[in-house]
């Protein structure tokens, strides 16, 4: 994980910190070699020093505790960051999840609807086809039936003709002999 500025920043001061704690302990250092101690065992000289010293130590650790805390939250509060953006990321992937879902439902219910429109219109072309089949059976059927009666009428015309013809020839008979008589 990258350390963004702030912790850059942080860690420098801590660095400063350290530092500044080095040099406080080897002024103590120095100022304990110039100081004697008397027969009762204390200092004669010095010793508010140290304790100014010892102070200063004591703020210097306190700051470095605090600065180390702070670096810690930024650090939690960056991984805690970084794990709530990965939810959304996670979460917008499941929401594109579902949406690439119901778009697939939706065209397969457009692809059955357009199957379904595509065989009610071959029915109705097939029925078409059927009823104009029936319609054109009907009319050759008619066309036969008025043959049919057409050839029987010509047929009865000419019989009658020929009955017509043959009583005209029986009369014509009949006065020929009753001319002869």
């Amino acid at each position: 994980m990258a350390p963004a500025p702030r912790m850059a920043e942080a860690a420098a001061k801590i660095a400063a910190a350290a530092a500044k704690m080095a040099t406080a302990a080897a002024a103590a250092e120095a100022a304990k070699e110039q100081m004697s101690c008397s027969s009762d065992g204390r200092w004669n000289w010095g010793k508010g020093q140290q304790q100014q010293q010892l102070l200063q130590q004591q703020q210097q650790q306190q700051l470095l505790q605090q600065q180390q805390q702070l670096l810690q939250q930024q650090q939690q509060q960056q991984l805690l960051q970084q794990q709530q953006q990965l939810l959304q990321q996670q979460q917008q992937l499941l929401q594109q999840q579902q949406q690439q879902q119901l778009l697939q439902q939706l065209l397969q219910q457009q692809q059955q609807l357009l199957q379904q429109q595509q065989q009610l219109l071959q029915q109705q072309q097939q029925q078409q086809l059927l009823q104009q089949q029936q319609q054109l059976l009907q009319q050759q059927q008619q066309q036969q039936l008025l043959q049919q009666q057409q050839q029987q009428q010509q047929q009865l015309l000419q019989q009658q003709q020929q009955q017509q013809l043959l009583l005209q020839q029986q009369q014509q008979q009949q006065q020929q002999q009753q001319q002869q008589q």
